[in-house]
Parts: C-alpha cells; sequence; structure tokens
C-alpha cells in the first residue's frame, strides 16, 4: 500500500495534468464500483414505484426547475435506471483501462457528472457523504476537460477537489465531536452492532477492548478535525504521511463496516491533496 501511495505522490506532484489524469482514474475505478452495486441491487430488487424511486423524489423539486424535473422524470424507472448505470459503468471503464483522446475523455467525464446528479435525485435518502464527493470531483475534472485542460484551470480544479476533500472530512471530524457518544467513547461500538454497518467480529473486539475501542474513536475524530493541518505542518511536507493514514482508516473501514465506496471516493482525492501541498513547499521553497 505504502509503496503505490510513494509511487502515486511522486506522479501527482509533477505536473498538473498528471495529477488530475491520476484523480480522474481513481473517481472511474469509484464509479465502476457505484454502478456494479447499483446494478447488482436492482437484480436484487424487483419492485418498482417504491419511496425512493424518481417519480415521487421529484416532489422534492422546486416547481420552477422545469428542466431538471423533466429530467429527473424523464430518467425514472427500474429499467431506464438500470440502463443510466450500464452507460455510467461503461463510461467509467472507459476512463479506467483506456487512454481515450479529450473529446472522449471529455464526453465521459461530463456525462458521469451529469448522471451523478441526477442519480443523485433518485436517491437522496439513500445517498452518503461518498456519492456527494465523488460528483465533486466528476464535475471538477469535467469542468478541466471541456476547459481545454490548461495548465492554470486544471490547477484551479485540483484545488477545489482537495478542498473538498479537506471540508469533507473536517465537517466530519466537528459533527462526531459535537455528539456526546463519540466524546464518551460509546460511538464506535454502537456503530459497530448495527445491522448495516456492524461487523460481529469487530464489535466483540472493541466489547472486549473498551479502552482500545475510545481510543480508536480519538483517533477519528482527531484525524478528521485535524486533516487541514497537513497544509500546515512543514508546509506541506508531511501530506503522503496524513494521505496514508487516511488510506488505512478508509480500508479498515471497508473491511469493517462495509463503507468501501468511501474507500475508492476519497484516495480519489488524494492526488490532488498530495500535489497541491507540493505547491504550498514549492513556494516556501522546502520541496520534498
Amino acid at each position: 500500500m505504502f509503496r503505490a501511495l510513494r509511487a502515486a505522490y511522486a506522479a501527482s506532484t509533477t505536473r498538473p495534468e498528471t495529477a488530475l489524469g491520476l484523480t480522474d482514474r481513481l473517481a472511474a475505478a469509484a464509479a465502476v464500483v457505484g454502478s456494479l452495486e447499483a446494478l447488482v441491487s436492482a437484480r436484487a430488487d424487483h419492485r418498482d414505484g417504491t419511496v425512493l424511486r424518481g417519480d415521487l423524489m421529484s416532489r422534492r423539486i422546486p416547481v420552477d426547475a422545469k428542466l431538471l424535473s423533466a429530467l429527473v422524470k424523464a430518467s425514472s424507472g427500474r429499467r431506464t435506471e438500470q440502463l443510466l448505470e450500464t452507460v455510467r459503468l461503461a463510461a467509467s471503464v472507459t476512463l479506467l483501462v483506456a487512454r481515450p483522446g479529450r473529446t472522449t475523455r471529455s464526453a465521459a467525464l461530463a456525462l458521469l457528472a451529469v448522471s451523478s446528479a441526477v442519480t443523485h435525485r433518485h436517491h437522496t435518502v439513500q445517498s452518503d457523504g461518498s456519492e456527494q464527493l465523488l460528483f465533486q470531483v466528476q464535475a471538477a475534472s469535467a469542468l478541466a476537460s471541456l476547459a481545454g485542460g490548461g495548465p492554470r484551470v486544471t490547477d484551479a480544479c485540483l484545488w477545489y477537489i482537495a478542498a473538498q476533500s479537506t471540508l469533507a472530512y473536517t465537517v466530519a471530524g466537528y459533527s462526531k465531536l459535537a455528539g456526546a457518544e463519540w466524546r464518551s467513547g460509546e460511538a464506535l461500538p454502537g456503530v459497530l452492532r448495527t445491522e448495516t454497518y456492524g461487523d460481529r467480529k469487530a464489535f466483540e473486539l472493541v466489547r472486549t477492548h473498551p479502552r482500545t475501542a475510545r481510543t480508536a474513536g480519538a483517533a477519528v475524530v482527531l484525524g478528521e478535525c485535524g486533516f487541514g493541518l497537513l497544509y500546515f505542518l512543514g508546509r506541506g511536507r508531511y501530506a503522503p504521511v496524513f494521505v496514508s493514514a487516511g488510506t488505512l482508516f478508509h480500508l479498515v473501514n471497508a473491511r469493517a463496516m462495509g463503507l468501501g465506496r468511501f474507500l475508492f471516493a476519497f484516495v480519489a482525492t488524494y492526488p490532488a491533496i498530495l500535489y497541491t501541498a507540493r505547491r504550498i513547499s514549492a513556494r516556501s521553497g522546502d520541496v520534498c
């Protein structure tokens, strides 16, 4: 894992287009996972017109947003949603395994960004932070590609992606800090015993070792609250340490809580974080 991160660091801190290209591929991997999960879930659930379907969720759209309302209605229905996910899967695979030209790349990125916005309207209740962050990455990448991929616009989009990721960690951390269960150390065992995010072995571990559970919970809160410090400690020199810890954190969550999409979505922002941290180091004359 750390060898791969070192390679990613070396690749993503040279030129902005290199960093954004790596971001695109990692985001495409996240989109592949999301589309496969959606398609498998659709095959297992043969019901249509549930509370999460677009025909009901469209009622949440403002009356004057006629274009958005029409788009959501046109893409509603189980078969249409399956077709949309299949197209998203094809676009993601194209970005992941091929080296498409600028036109194809721009079209694939734009398709992913627009379709992510549409599917979010279909499944607002089910949507989570990984999907929202992934949309920010896809939209920024699409904008950079559609604008011609120049160094300035690519640099700006990378800063935007890095800022969104840092904000996501920080907000998550302070939200946990506001909760009494996280401050008392009871949150982690509580989450791990649920049916949705729980794991029997992990729950038994934290129940048997409550002090370790409290320490782990405190580390999560402190790590998320202080994630933005990577730009200030050593003027960005320790960014690889932060993203290594973040990768390990998401790997553990993927195993214990089934949050695999968070792993791919957040790691997709790491090239942007490493690139921007490198820029700060370069400006201070302290390039690592």
